[in-house]
């Protein structure tokens, strides 16, 4: 019984660990689908793939913004220092 408890805990760990990187990293995707899946059963939503594929490019735009932003800011504390 306590190993599969032990192996229950860890995997609700494992699967809390995911959720937090998914929602830090790609959090329209996430809540999106998320939301899909809850409310896709109750009501019926038409073209979900096209409400797929534009908060994912939402989500690829954001990291792009991100990591231009780190890259800048980079820059500009090497040229302050420099």
């Amino acid at each position: 019984m306590h190993s599969s408890s032990h192996l229950s805990h860890e995997r609700a760990s494992r699967i809390d660990r995911l959720a937090e990187w998914l929602l830090a990293n790609c959090p329209f995707s996430t809540l999106t689908i998320l939301a899909l899946l809850v409310i896709g059963f109750a009501v019926s939503i038409p073209r979900v793939p096209l409400i797929v594929a534009v908060v994912v490019a939402a989500d690829a735009l954001l990291n792009l913004a991100r990591r231009h932003r780190r890259r800048s800011g980079f820059r500009r504390s090497h040229a302050v220092t420099a």
